[in-house]
């Protein structure tokens, strides 16, 4: 394809993308209760929300099959602090943090290959609130890395004091049970430092969404 050709198919696409676009904030705004016939409402609406839809935007990748990586550190927000617009359709809905949020609709972008990784909260592994992202972990990772850290004598971040969790996951493209691996404290202080000091004893969240305790070393299993 020549280079006008190509100029000429994106704007196409551009514009065609743009129609779906209209039509999933149509709809969405439906969802949400909003008469989109009233085009005050409408935008209002637009404006408070700001729809952001992962096809659209990443319409190449997202019709490949979704991210290979993806990485971050998710806001440790309690859901009923959150007053410009409302969470749906989740399956951690339950979990009321946006965290949780943030980590299911991040593994639900990953290619059936991919893997996730963030810090998030210790919560994740040792709160019966988290126990639907603990389900959805276990449904949806192939295999799955936790590191727990405290915050005192030295923190992850300066100035935060939060007890913390990395987690590494990979997908698991037929959604069965995966393999949860606790990362020993040696390796897991041979990458953050010397000086990272871990919890003790390590909190693991078992298949059924319960958690358990192993004092001394860190195990790994494969769930039931």
């Amino acid at each position: 394809m020549d280079a006008n050709k190509f100029i000429k198919a994106k704007e196409t696409l551009r514009e065609r993308l743009k129609i779906v676009e209209d039509e999933l904030n149509r709809y969405l705004a439906s969802d949400y209760g909003v008469n989109v016939t009233d085009k005050a409402a409408f935008t209002r609406w637009l404006k408070s929300h700001q729809p952001f839809h992962w096809f659209i935007e990443f319409y190449g990748t997202i019709n490949s099959g979704g991210f290979d990586v993806i990485i971050g550190n998710p806001p440790y927000l309690e859901y009923s602090k959150v007053k410009d617009y409302s969470v749906r359709n989740y399956s951690t809905d339950r979990c009321a943090n946006l965290y949780a949020y943030t980590v299911e609709r991040s593994s639900a972008l990953c290619s059936s290959k991919g893997r996730t990784g963030m810090i998030i909260p210790i919560s994740v592994a040792c709160s019966s609130a988290m126990e639907s992202l603990r389900d959805y972990l276990f449904r949806t990772s192939r295999t799955l890395w936790l590191s727990h850290f405290s915050n005192r004598p030295g923190q992850l971040f300066t100035g935060a004091q939060n007890r913390l969790t990395i987690f590494l996951a990979r997908q698991n493209p037929i959604k069965k049970d995966g393999r949860i691996l606790f990362v020993p404290q040696r390796t897991a202080q041979s990458i953050l430092g010397a000086g990272t000091r871990l919890l003790r004893p390590i909190f693991g969240a078992t298949s059924n969404g319960t958690t358990g305790r192993r004092r001394g070393r860190s195990y790994s299993g494969r769930s039931k």
